[in-house]
């Protein structure tokens, strides 16, 4: 339910590295440079462009400008005494232009605009100062996005999203066996949004609002006799747009065992501000923060390349943002607190790297059962993004015999849920048939420093479906019933990659992938 933006960006101790790849949807250049003993430099330029793809492997859409990105980042590790500062920036610009049917739009096809350019960068340093360790870091994102052909064949967007996050936080050991964190942390949010639909003027919005987030937080650790560890924080956050302090404790009690096994039980409450699309139409300032509620049970071990997680949980949600749509618009109106919903489910994870020799996998299953009475639902009910089982299987397994590394990964996602109404389920109780998919990648190792890497996307070619649109009532009394299909059901993706200097393997680089 939270929203994190990370301040943490990755070390890099190559010399200097030179990397390339051409691949069948673009190209990139990366270079990193130790300058000094001190400072170390990386910088990367690339650009994607579907339409050399499309062209031999043609999607379900016409596109009148095929999906293109060029970006570019630069990043820098300088070390300084007792610490280190990292800088990570980031800019890209996408475009595309496609058309495609919708049969709830009247003349059944819309044509679908995006421009958008995006801002990352990233600050922070680290310092070790004998028994304090002091981090503080900022981080500003920038978000620019213009839109056409969102809901109809006439409606245009712009949108900003503007975020600025500071964080500062000393951590010390008080006591012994006592670990204690405390630290502060800004955020600010601007969104503005310039919404218009020609075919209905009643679906026009040019609004802006800032949300400004203070809070102060602290986290201790003491550590028992005989493996036992308790986690136990507090949290407290101001919202300036919908003045509310809002206090959060969280504990967690773990215990590892003589054979290396931890068993954890953990509690926390945590907020939220709306989402920035309901509060510029909130025009009374009647929302509040939302908030959610977790607890759970876990186990994990990890030893001799093996990894085995389980985590049983449950979410109560409370004060979600409800509201209603104005008569023949689509603003939402009426806007309180009064939703609320729970989730509740068990998350299995185990990763095996040692049983076969060359060969690991990794095994995931998540069971979610979950429902919300937010938004303008009629009733407590399934969101459209929650399905209830989920598996995924990855496969890697190197073949020294001919220097290659063969991956085989399956994924399967239960149907989620929908509102048909041509049937008598009720809301969201309709369900899509589930997503399948087995996916084939293999990499071949000219040398320590060349590999071509190619892969293969739902093999088996399984007909998955994304929801279903719905029209006017045909002379039969239904809706007409429309399938909302990907862009293709399945991707091909070939690459080639060549490193010039660095002292990291290929082969290291290629188990990455």
């Amino acid at each position: 339910m939270s929203s994190v933006l990370s301040l943490n960006t990755k070390s890099n101790d190559v010399d200097k590295e030179l990397e390339l790849s051409v691949k069948s949807v673009g190209a990139d250049v990366s270079m990193t440079n130790k300058i000094s003993d001190n400072l170390t430099l990386m910088a990367k330029v690339e650009y994607l462009n579907l339409q050399p793809y499309r062209a031999v492997f043609p999607s379900r859409y016409h596109w009148n400008k095929d999906y293109n990105m060029a970006g570019s980042e630069l990043a820098a590790t300088y070390k300084i005494k007792n610490g280190y500062i990292k800088s990570y920036n980031r800019f890209d610009y996408t475009t595309f232009d496609y058309q495609r049917d919708d049969i709830a739009i009247s003349n059944n096809m819309v044509n679908t605009v995006l421009y958008e350019g995006n801002i990352y960068s990233n600050q922070t340093i680290n310092l070790n100062l004998d028994k304090v360790k002091f981090f503080s870091g900022i981080a500003y994102n920038f978000n620019k996005r213009n839109i056409a052909g969102i809901f109809s064949e006439n409606d245009k967007s712009k949108v900003d999203n503007n975020m600025l996050h500071i964080k500062s936080q000393l951590s010390f050991t008080p006591v012994k066996n006592l670990s204690s964190t405390f630290g502060t942390e800004f955020i600010n949010v601007h969104y503005f949004i310039d919404y218009v639909d020609a075919t209905n003027t009643k679906n026009r919005l040019d609004r802006s609002i800032d949300n400004n987030i203070i809070a102060f937080f602290s986290e201790n650790s003491y550590k028992f006799k005989k493996g036992f560890t308790l986690n136990a924080g507090i949290r407290q956050d101001y919202y300036s747009y919908t003045k509310d302090i809002k206090i959060s404790p969280r504990i967690r009690g773990e215990y590892k065992s003589p054979n290396g096994i931890k068993y954890s039980l953990y509690y926390g409450q945590y907020y939220q501000s709306p989402r920035n699309g309901d509060l510029v139409f909130d025009f009374k300032s009647n929302l509040k923060s939302e908030r959610a509620e977790q607890y759970g049970v876990n186990i994990y071990y990890e030893k001799n390349n093996r990894t085995i997680f389980i985590d049983a949980f449950k979410k109560k949600y409370s004060d979600l943002t409800k509201f209603v749509y104005a008569p023949n618009s689509r603003q939402p109106i009426n806007f309180n607190n009064d939703g609320y919903g729970y989730a509740e489910g068990v998350d299995i994870f185990f990763y095996d790297k040692k049983t076969f020799n060359n060969f690991d996998y990794r095994i995931s299953y998540t069971f979610l059962n979950s429902k919300r009475d937010y938004q303008n639902y009629p009733s407590l009910a399934t969101p459209p993004f929650y399905s209830k089982h989920n598996f995924t299987v990855n496969t890697q397994f190197w073949l020294d015999a001919v220097n290659s590394m063969v991956g085989l990964s399956y994924l399967f996602s239960s149907g989620e849920p929908y509102t048909n109404p041509n049937s008598k389920d009720g809301f969201q109780n309709s369900r899509i048939k589930p997503y399948n998919s087995v996916n084939l990648n293999l990499t071949y190792l000219f040398s320590n420093k060349f590999y071509i890497h190619g892969s293969v996307s739902n093999i088996f070619n399984f007909k998955n479906i994304a929801g279903y649109n719905y029209g006017d009532l045909d002379s039969n009394g239904m809706r007409q019933e429309q399938m909302i299909l990907p862009v293709s059901d399945r991707f091909y993706f070939l690459g080639v990659f060549y490193t010039i200097g660095g002292s990291r393997s290929t082969k290291d680089k290629v188990k990455d992938l």
